[in-house]
Protein backbone atom coordinates (compact mmCIF):
# COMPACT_ATOMS: atom_id res chain seq x y z
CA UNK A 1 0.00 0.00 0.00
CA UNK A 2 0.86 3.48 -0.96
CA UNK A 3 2.50 5.38 1.90
CA UNK A 4 0.91 9.01 2.87
CA UNK A 5 2.31 12.52 4.08
CA UNK A 6 3.91 12.49 7.21
CA UNK A 7 6.43 14.75 5.80
CA UNK A 8 7.75 16.54 8.53
CA UNK A 9 8.32 13.09 10.84
CA UNK A 10 10.12 11.53 7.93
CA UNK A 11 12.55 14.64 7.43
CA UNK A 12 12.74 14.41 11.16
CA UNK A 13 14.05 10.90 10.95
CA UNK A 14 16.58 11.43 8.28
CA UNK A 15 17.78 14.32 10.21
CA UNK A 16 18.46 12.12 13.45
CA UNK A 17 19.68 9.11 10.74
CA UNK A 18 22.52 11.98 9.79
CA UNK A 19 23.60 12.90 13.83
CA UNK A 20 23.84 9.14 14.82
CA UNK A 21 26.39 8.98 11.57
CA UNK A 22 28.32 11.90 12.84
CA UNK A 23 27.82 12.24 16.12
CA UNK A 24 26.66 8.86 18.21
CA UNK A 25 23.57 7.09 19.14
CA UNK A 26 20.32 8.68 19.93
CA UNK A 27 17.39 7.15 21.40
CA UNK A 28 13.77 8.31 19.48
CA UNK A 29 10.31 7.71 21.02
CA UNK A 30 7.50 7.46 18.87
CA UNK A 31 4.26 7.20 20.55
CA UNK A 32 0.36 7.37 19.52
CA UNK A 33 -3.10 5.56 19.70
CA UNK A 34 -3.46 2.46 18.72
CA UNK A 35 -3.38 1.90 14.60
CA UNK A 36 -2.27 5.08 13.90
CA UNK A 37 0.69 3.79 11.96
CA UNK A 38 3.64 4.10 14.06
CA UNK A 39 5.15 0.71 12.62
CA UNK A 40 4.53 1.47 9.11
CA UNK A 41 5.44 5.20 9.74
CA UNK A 42 9.18 4.32 11.43
CA UNK A 43 9.35 0.76 8.58
CA UNK A 44 9.15 3.52 5.87
CA UNK A 45 10.87 6.39 7.28
CA UNK A 46 14.23 3.57 7.70
CA UNK A 47 13.87 1.83 4.46
CA UNK A 48 17.03 3.15 2.88
CA UNK A 49 19.28 1.89 5.82
CA UNK A 50 20.55 -0.59 7.36
CA UNK A 51 17.94 -1.02 9.78
CA UNK A 52 16.10 -4.00 12.00
CA UNK A 53 12.88 -4.39 13.38
CA UNK A 54 12.32 -5.74 16.60
CA UNK A 55 9.02 -6.40 18.28
CA UNK A 56 8.49 -7.04 21.61
CA UNK A 57 5.86 -9.42 22.62
CA UNK A 58 4.68 -10.50 26.49
CA UNK A 59 7.28 -13.47 26.74
CA UNK A 60 10.18 -14.39 28.71
CA UNK A 61 12.82 -12.39 27.90
CA UNK A 62 15.16 -15.56 27.19
CA UNK A 63 12.49 -16.01 23.96
CA UNK A 64 12.39 -12.15 23.50
CA UNK A 65 16.32 -12.25 22.93
CA UNK A 66 16.17 -15.49 20.77
CA UNK A 67 13.30 -14.08 18.09
CA UNK A 68 15.36 -10.53 18.07
CA UNK A 69 18.58 -12.65 17.16
CA UNK A 70 16.67 -14.73 15.09
CA UNK A 71 15.94 -10.90 13.36
CA UNK A 72 19.76 -10.23 13.18
CA UNK A 73 20.55 -13.51 11.41
CA UNK A 74 17.78 -12.94 8.52
CA UNK A 75 19.33 -9.17 8.02
CA UNK A 76 22.83 -9.70 8.45
CA UNK A 77 23.78 -13.16 7.85
CA UNK A 78 25.74 -15.22 10.89
CA UNK A 79 27.39 -12.11 12.08
CA UNK A 80 27.81 -13.88 15.76
CA UNK A 81 28.00 -17.30 16.56
CA UNK A 82 25.98 -19.22 19.65
CA UNK A 83 23.67 -17.26 21.35
CA UNK A 84 23.01 -14.83 24.07
CA UNK A 85 22.53 -15.51 27.40
CA UNK A 86 21.23 -11.72 28.93
CA UNK A 87 19.73 -9.09 27.73
CA UNK A 88 22.96 -7.01 28.47
CA UNK A 89 25.29 -9.72 26.14
CA UNK A 90 22.48 -8.84 23.32
CA UNK A 91 22.69 -4.54 23.66
CA UNK A 92 26.56 -5.02 23.75
CA UNK A 93 26.23 -6.60 20.35
CA UNK A 94 24.40 -4.45 18.91
CA UNK A 95 25.92 -0.99 19.73
CA UNK A 96 29.48 -3.39 18.96
CA UNK A 97 27.99 -3.87 15.12
CA UNK A 98 26.50 -0.29 14.63
CA UNK A 99 30.45 0.59 15.47
CA UNK A 100 30.97 -0.84 12.12
CA UNK A 101 27.98 -0.55 10.15
CA UNK A 102 25.75 2.34 11.75
CA UNK A 103 21.95 0.86 12.30
CA UNK A 104 19.00 2.10 12.92
CA UNK A 105 16.72 -0.52 15.17
CA UNK A 106 13.08 0.02 15.86
CA UNK A 107 11.64 -1.65 19.45
CA UNK A 108 8.01 -2.09 18.67
CA UNK A 109 5.58 -1.86 21.32
CA UNK A 110 8.69 -1.40 23.67
CA UNK A 111 6.56 -1.02 26.75
CA UNK A 112 5.94 -5.04 26.87
CA UNK A 113 9.31 -5.17 28.81
CA UNK A 114 7.52 -4.61 31.42
CA UNK A 115 5.63 -8.10 31.31
CA UNK A 116 8.81 -9.63 30.34
CA UNK A 117 11.66 -8.56 32.68
CA UNK A 118 11.40 -5.96 35.10
CA UNK A 119 14.78 -4.76 34.70
CA UNK A 120 15.61 -4.30 31.42
CA UNK A 121 15.24 -0.55 31.06
CA UNK A 122 17.89 -0.59 33.61
CA UNK A 123 19.77 -2.68 31.20
CA UNK A 124 19.34 -0.29 28.28
CA UNK A 125 20.05 2.14 30.43
CA UNK A 126 23.66 0.85 31.43
CA UNK A 127 24.23 -0.36 27.86
CA UNK A 128 23.38 3.03 26.01
CA UNK A 129 24.74 4.88 28.63
CA UNK A 130 28.37 3.32 28.36
CA UNK A 131 27.87 3.00 24.66
CA UNK A 132 26.53 6.34 23.14
CA UNK A 133 29.10 7.79 22.12
CA UNK A 134 31.25 5.13 20.64
CA UNK A 135 28.48 3.69 18.56
CA UNK A 136 26.47 4.68 15.69
CA UNK A 137 22.73 3.37 16.60
CA UNK A 138 19.30 5.21 15.99
CA UNK A 139 17.25 3.29 18.65
CA UNK A 140 13.54 4.28 17.62
CA UNK A 141 11.40 2.83 20.25
CA UNK A 142 7.64 2.61 19.50
CA UNK A 143 4.77 1.73 21.85
CA UNK A 144 0.95 2.58 21.87
CA UNK A 145 0.25 2.62 25.59
CA UNK A 146 0.62 6.18 26.49
CA UNK A 147 1.08 5.96 29.78
CA UNK A 148 3.59 2.94 29.93
CA UNK A 149 5.74 5.01 27.05
CA UNK A 150 5.42 8.16 29.39
CA UNK A 151 6.33 6.30 32.60
CA UNK A 152 9.39 4.55 31.01
CA UNK A 153 10.86 8.17 29.16
CA UNK A 154 9.43 10.91 31.24
CA UNK A 155 9.41 9.69 34.83
CA UNK A 156 12.39 11.23 36.86
CA UNK A 157 12.54 7.76 38.45
CA UNK A 158 12.61 5.65 35.92
CA UNK A 159 15.96 4.44 34.43
CA UNK A 160 15.43 5.27 30.62
CA UNK A 161 14.36 9.07 31.76
CA UNK A 162 16.19 11.81 29.69
CA UNK A 163 17.40 9.53 27.39
CA UNK A 164 15.32 10.08 24.53
CA UNK A 165 16.60 12.69 22.24
CA UNK A 166 13.09 13.74 20.89
CA UNK A 167 9.53 11.95 21.82
CA UNK A 168 6.80 11.86 18.79
CA UNK A 169 3.81 11.39 18.87
CA UNK A 170 1.73 10.56 15.96
CA UNK A 171 -1.98 12.12 15.05
CA UNK A 172 -4.43 11.76 12.56
CA UNK A 173 -3.11 12.23 8.90
CA UNK A 174 -4.22 16.16 7.68
CA UNK A 175 -7.60 16.23 5.63
CA UNK A 176 -5.44 16.72 2.26
CA UNK A 177 -4.32 13.00 2.82
CA UNK A 178 -7.05 11.43 3.82
CA UNK A 179 -8.85 12.75 0.68
CA UNK A 180 -5.79 11.59 -1.55
CA UNK A 181 -6.18 8.05 0.46
CA UNK A 182 -10.54 8.13 -0.68
CA UNK A 183 -9.31 8.81 -4.14
CA UNK A 184 -6.60 6.64 -4.82
CA UNK A 185 -9.19 3.97 -3.21
CA UNK A 186 -12.01 5.40 -6.44
CA UNK A 187 -14.09 6.90 -3.58
CA UNK A 188 -14.83 10.44 -4.67
CA UNK A 189 -16.09 12.73 -1.80
CA UNK A 190 -16.52 16.54 -1.83
CA UNK A 191 -15.76 18.17 1.47
CA UNK A 192 -18.39 20.49 2.38
CA UNK A 193 -17.79 24.36 4.18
Amino acid sequence: MKFYDRINELKRIAEFIDIVGKKGSRALVITGRRRIGKTRFAVEAVKKTDSLYFFTKKKRINEIISEWSDEIKSKFGNVFYGSFGTLEEFLRFLFEFSNKTPLVIIFDEFQNLFFSDSSAFGTFQKIYDLYREKSHALLIFLGSSFSLMNKIFKDSKEPLFGRASDIMTLSNLPLKAQKEILTDAGHQYQFKR
